[in-house]
């Protein structure tokens, strides 16, 4: 029975695709959006996932049915924001952890290839945003291309409806930032993150699980007094992005862990988190059970790097 599901489901999708035949652009589009609102609804069994290896594998195969499906429909803003949170989302957690492994073992050059990969990833995660912003503030779109003070200008008039577009454009820009190291434009390509993100936080604080504080968090716990870092705003961020998904979303734990305590060298603390992240039974938040895992195996990772207890 799951054979026969799994193949008429193909068997659609490859239909919607190629236009329907001779059944026209609008009856295509009809039965094309009919999917899209049922893989939306569909995604919370993906993130109810538990096997990584089982998601990484659904995961890519989503993103390229996606892009099919933009074929056939390339205004759907519904479909450009999943596409773009796909992108990022994948390469966040299936990409990143990639090259961590590679740093950790000194391949600089495997490190070197993923940390392109990713960036290239984030940056379709990127343009998909771009262009699912253009359907509710084309004006805003256009201005992400400019000059910040024009960005910054555009974004006064943004609304609560394009808050999911800014987080996705600003998350997948500030990552990519972050893996591109040394690239001289660095800074200024974080300064316009920083202010897209910055008006998420103030359109829609709890977007997806607190995450303009837990970009703020990494952001005030990464850069250097002299550039805007600041341990204590870092702590407020990371705090109320935990308090938003009352400590069950287990990323937000992790980065805190990760970015905050070994900040400030608080290293009982940041054992103690890692701990009990990796020993937080999986009924804590089931329908993320998928971050969360990703979360535990980054938790592990980073636990296995600190001194063993005296």
């Amino acid at each position: 029975m799951r054979r026969i599901r799994r193949h008429g489901y193909t068997l659609i999708v490859f239909t919607l695709i190629t236009g329907l035949g001779s059944g026209g652009c609008s009856v295509s589009r009809m039965a094309h959006r009919g999917v899209v609102a049922n893989m939306v609804r569909g995604m919370s069994a993906y993130d109810r996932e538990t096997d990584l290896e089982l998601a990484e594998s659904a995961a890519a195969g989503q993103l390229k049915l996606l892009e099919g499906l933009l074929e056939t429909d390339p205004d759907n803003s519904e479909l450009l924001v999943l596409t773009a949170q796909g992108f990022a989302r994948y390469t966040y957690g299936f990409v990143e952890p990639r090259v961590e492994d590679a740093a950790a073992a000194g391949d600089t050059l495997e490190q070197r290839r993923l940390s392109e990969r990713a960036v290239s990833l984030y940056g379709r995660a990127q343009s998909y945003a771009v262009r699912a912003l253009a359907k509710t503030n084309e004006p805003l779109a256009k201005a992400v291309g400019r000059n910040a003070e024009e960005l910054e200008q555009a974004l006064q008039k943004a609304a609560e409806e394009d808050v999911p577009a800014l987080f996705w454009l600003a998350f997948s820009g500030g990552n990519s930032v972050r893996l591109s190291g040394g690239n001289p434009h660095g800074l200024a390509d974080l300064a316009r993150v920083s202010l897209i993100m910055r008006r998420v936080l103030k359109l829609d604080e709890t977007y997806y699980f607190g995450g303009a504080h837990l970009f703020f968090g990494v952001y005030y716990s990464s850069l250097p007094a002299l550039f805007g870092g600041d341990p204590a705003k870092a702590r407020q961020h990371f705090a109320r992005a935990i308090e938003i998904s009352e400590g069950r979303y287990l990323m937000a734990r992790y980065l805190m862990a990760r970015h905050y305590c070994a900040l400030v060298l608080d290293e009982v603390s940041l054992r103690s988190e890692l701990e009990d992240i990796i020993s937080t039974p999986e009924d804590r938040y089931p329908q993320q059970n998928l971050a969360n895992q990703i979360a535990k195996q980054r938790a592990r990772r980073l636990l296995a790097t600190v001194n063993p207890k005296p």
